[in-house]
């Protein structure tokens, strides 16, 4: 006989193992259950705690969800605010924070000082970038004088930094009396540190010359400081460039001095001043300077004595004959004098080159060739009669030391001869008599 649902109650059971019986099913469907239900009735050891970082209140199935900090431009209401007179650099800062402040439009701000040609004709004038680190934008803006009738318009730099929806000014470089032109070569990190520096300059005239105050304004705690330490308006006519990155993120700094406006200076020999990262004084500092090539004859001159005064003699004499012999050098302003002056000059150090490094036949060449080149009616004679004088005494005593301030004494006695045509200007280097007759120890 098969059991259904309906013929159940027929089964031959007693009463007592029929409740027994039910009691097991209906247990065994309980415990069925809350195993389904709950994981604290697995068998299995239970897995290992997640671990918690310190102040994450997260739980492992829940996920943490960041709200982001205050990045990219300063959120202002925007507004319609007057476009302040820009005609008057010197006064606009604070017009220019109500504008910004009051929701004014920096595009139009931009538009608006580039058709009344009140931004700097060289360089941005206007640059929004994070200059404090804080992830918003800062604004850093030169108005120069529209109207100005020179070419080195007068005009102000003014920095204006977020804070809390709000710009605040914090940085004028006004107009001085003396400082013109002011432009920012550039608004890049140099430092290594991620956060964008301004190089800015303004510039001072003289009668003929013009040099350059140039500033590396850097925001340091709560305000923006120059930490470009060092002169830099004493290098005419300047080009400002930078040099990098490097490996650890710096850059360098070179300034080049072009020339003077005056012919009173004489020839003029280019030369780079460098400034590095110094990250101890969190500042620039001067790390060298470099003369750059000239093709002017007393330039490979000043060279040859260099390389004679520290000993570099190989150099020296191929440097000595380029001066005796280059036809396509440069010369000054009497090209025939200035030229045998120079060659008799050199003709003299290639004896004393030779003499140091004990070379008697050559040194005599070199004294007989100058004695050839200047005799007694000729502009560089002193130079000739200069060498008998040294030629003699080394001759009897042998003594290069003695000779020299033989020949110091005689130059003494004929400086005009002697020194006046190695002047070629207060640009280059003034020779003395011990420039002249100078032996190494």
């Amino acid at each position: 006989m098969a059991y259904t649902p309906n013929n159940l109650t027929h089964i031959p059971q007693s009463q007592s193992a029929m409740k027994k019986h039910h009691l097991v099913i209906a247990f065994l469907i309980i415990i069925a259950a809350m195993l389904a239900c709950s994981p604290r009735f697995f068998l299995a050891s239970p897995p290992p705690p997640t671990e918690e970082k310190p102040g994450d209140e997260s739980t492992p199935t829940s996920k943490t969800i960041e709200t982001p900090g205050p990045t990219g431009a300063c959120i202002i209401s925007p507004g319609s605010p007057a476009m302040p007179d820009l005609h008057s650099p010197g006064t606009a800062g604070p017009d220019l924070l109500v504008y910004l402040n009051a929701g004014g439009s920096i595009p139009k701000l931009r538009s608006t000082l580039t058709q009344n040609a009140a931004l700097p004709a060289q360089g941005p004038g206007l640059i929004i970038d994070d200059f404090t680190g804080d992830d918003l934008d800062d604004l850093a803006v030169v108005i120069v004088e529209p109207d100005s009738p020179g070419l080195m318009p007068p005009g102000a730099l003014f920095f204006f930094i977020c804070n809390d929806h709000r710009y605040e000014l914090s940085y004028a470089a006004p107009i001085l009396t003396d400082l013109y032109n002011p432009r920012i070569y550039t608004a890049q990190d140099l430092t290594g540190d991620g956060i964008p520096e301004l190089l800015f300059s303004q510039t001072h005239c003289g009668a003929h010359t013009c040099c350059e105050q140039v500033e590396l304004l850097r925001w340091q705690n709560t305000m923006l400081e120059n930490c470009l330490q060092g002169k830099t308006d004493d290098l005419p006519y300047p080009t400002v460039e930078v040099i990098g990155p490097e490996s650890d993120g710096t850059s360098q700094i070179a300034i080049t001095a072009t020339g003077f406006g005056s012919v009173g200076a004489g020839p003029f020999r280019p030369f780079t001043r460098f400034w590095r990262w110094n990250a101890e004084s969190q500042s620039f500092l001067v790390s060298g300077e470099k003369q750059l090539a000239s093709n002017y004859r007393i330039h490979v001159l000043c060279d040859a004595d260099h390389a004679s005064r520290f000993g570099e003699f190989i150099q020296a004499l191929a440097l000595y004959d380029r001066v005796i012999e280059d036809n396509n050098l440069n010369d000054w302003l009497d090209p025939e004098t200035e030229r045998s002056s120079l060659a008799a000059y050199s003709f003299f150090q290639k004896m004393l080159v030779y003499l140091q490094i004990e070379d008697m036949a050559s040194a005599e060449t070199a004294y007989n060739d100058l004695q050839a080149l200047c005799p007694s009616i000729a502009p560089c004679a002193a130079y000739a009669e200069m060498a008998s004088v040294f030629w003699d005494n080394y001759q009897a005593n042998r003594d290069l030391v003695n000779a020299c301030s033989v020949a110091k004494e005689y130059i003494a006695a004929h400086s005009a001869e002697i020194l006046e045509p190695l002047y070629f200007g207060y640009a280059n280097q003034f020779y003395s008599a011990e420039d002249i007759c100078s032996i190494n120890p």
